[in-house]
């Protein structure tokens, strides 16, 4: 399971967005509205079991709204 959640103060959100299970690789965008956003959390779990792999690249942070939209939160 992969998911991530943001800090905005001193709280931490509920996940704003999640996956679980799947092969190949993946892509998603995620738009975040709201001010005094400090940081971004990507939380990883492990099901059981003896495989899971699980890899996390290219993360980039913009300015303004995603191209692709998957998920839109306000916070």
């Amino acid at each position: 399971m992969l998911q991530v959640f943001v800090k905005k103060g001193k709280q931490y959100s509920p996940a704003v967005w999640g996956r679980t299970g799947g092969n190949g690789w993946r892509h998603t965008q995620i738009t975040l509205w709201g001010t005094g956003l400090e940081s971004v959390i990507l939380k990883g779990e492990r099901g059981r079991g003896r495989s899971g792999e699980m890899a996390v690249d290219d993360i980039t942070l913009r300015k303004g709204t995603c191209t692709e939209e998957h998920n839109l939160r306000r916070l």
